[in-house]
């Protein structure tokens, strides 16, 4: 089974990406990955949408430091230019032992 976040549970914790000056300074783009997810330390998932438009039913899923893949779940809409930052207890997989995950730069 998958964890699957409705489009609401989404925008409510949405921003755009190009606010300011000051914010897209500091952004860091690849053309290679358009769109960034990064594991924070403090339990946190931060989803960034470089593409000029939504996306729609994106299956999250990682391997660990065993190279095993793990499903995260389904996010139903990632808005376009959109950073997304949502809380590990969203996945029921991130639960387990977040401290054990190794995720990929």
């Amino acid at each position: 089974t998958y964890n699957y976040l409705p489009t609401d549970t989404i925008l409510k914790r949405a921003a755009n990406l190009f606010t300011n000056t000051e914010a897209i300074s500091k952004l860091k783009f690849s053309s290679l990955y358009p769109v960034r997810v990064l594991y924070m330390y403090n339990g946190q998932l931060t989803i960034e949408n470089f593409l000029p438009y939504n996306l729609s039913n994106v299956k999250l899923s990682f391997k660990d430091a065993q190279g095993n893949v793990i499903d995260l779940g389904v996010i139903e809409t990632i808005p376009k230019h959109s950073k997304i930052v949502l809380p590990g207890e969203a996945f029921d997989s991130l639960k387990i032992d977040p401290y054990t995950l190794f995720l990929p730069k």
